[in-house]
C-alpha cells in the first residue's frame, strides 16, 4: 500500500526510522518498474545545523520547505545525487535522507563498473539515485503512486510545491528554473513509496525489522545527534 502524505506529516525523527523497511518504487515512462526496500535513513529537521535548511530558505533547498511527501534531491561533489523525503510542516525545513536500498531485481540497463552483488547496487544515496535514474529533475516532485491521490490532492501537492519554488515556474516551461520539479520527461514517470510488506526477496514483515540507531555519517556539525537508522541484518546497508 502507498505511503499517503499525512503519514509523513510528522516529526522528521518518528519517520525516519518508521522509512526502513519500506519499499521505494519508480516507474518509468515506458511502463519499466524498479522496487528495493529501503534500508537506511538519516533525520535532518529543525534545530539541526546539519540540516540544509538550518540557516535560511534558499533556491535550492526549497523544496525542502514545502509539505510533506514532496522529493528533495540535491547534488553533491557535482557527481552525486541524493534523495530525501520531505515530512512535517510547509514552511519548516525537514527530511529525511534515503541512505541506502535493497533492491528486489537486477535493473535494467545497469552494468556496473565493477563486479558487485545486486545488494551493493543501491547501498549508498549516490547509488541508489544512480540506479533509480533520479537527478534534480525529481527535486520537488510530489511522492504519489499512480491512482494513489485524487486529482485535487495531486494538484495540492504539486502547488505546495510551487509555492515555495522562488521564480515561480510554471510546470510547461522545464528550462527556466533547475529548482523546482517541472521536467516533463520525469512528470511521465513516477516515484513513491509503500508501506512494509512481505512482498519480495529483500523485504520483511513490520514487526521483524531489527533497527539500528546510530549518528549520521559525513557531516561537520551535529554529528552527535543518533538520527541515523539502518536495518541490522542488511547487506545493503552503506559503509562510512
Amino acid at each position: 500500500m502507498p505511503i499517503e502524505t499525512q503519514w509523513l506529516d510528522r516529526p522528521v525523527t518518528a519517520v525516519a526510522p518508521d522509512l526502513v523497511g519500506c519499499i521505494l518504487v519508480r516507474r518509468w515512462a515506458n511502463g519499466r518498474v524498479l522496487r528495493g526496500q529501503i534500508v537506511e535513513t538519516e533525520a535532518y529537521g529543525p534545530g539541526d545545523p546539519a540540516c540544509h535548511g538550518f540557516r535560511r530558505q534558499t533556491p535550492r533547498n526549497a523544496a525542502m520547505f514545502a509539505a510533506a511527501g514532496i522529493a528533495y534531491v540535491y547534488q553533491i561533489y557535482g557527481l552525486y545525487h541524493c534523495l530525501n523525503v520531505v515530512t512535517g510542516k510547509a514552511g519548516e525545513a525537514s527530511a529525511v535522507l534515503i541512505r541506502a536500498v535493497a533492491l528486489e531485481q537486477w535493473p535494467e540497463g545497469v552494468i556496473s563498473p565493477k563486479p558487485a552483488p545486486l545488494h551493493r547496487l543501491a547501498a549508498g544515496p549516490g547509488k541508489l539515485c544512480r540506479v533509480f535514474d533520479l537527478d534534480r529533475r525529481f527535486n520537488g516532485f510530489p511522492l504519489i503512486a499512480p491512482h494513489g491521490l485524487s486529482a485535487p490532492a495531486a494538484a495540492a501537492a504539486a502547488a505546495s510545491v510551487a509555492d515555495f519554488c522562488p521564480n515561480s515556474c510554471p510546470d510547461s516551461c522545464p528550462d527556466s528554473c533547475p529548482d523546482s520539479f517541472t521536467d516533463p520527461c520525469a512528470a511521465a514517470s513516477a516515484l513513491w513509496i509503500e508501506h512494509r510488506s512481505a512482498r519480495g526477496s529483500n523485504a520483511a514483515p513490520a514487526d521483524s525489522i531489527p533497527l539500528v540507531q546510530t549518528t549520521r555519517i559525513g557531516i561537520s556539525q551535529g554529528q552527535d545527534l543518533p538520527w541515523r537508522w539502518y536495518h541490522r541484518d542488511s547487506p545493503a546497508v552503506s559503509k562510512p
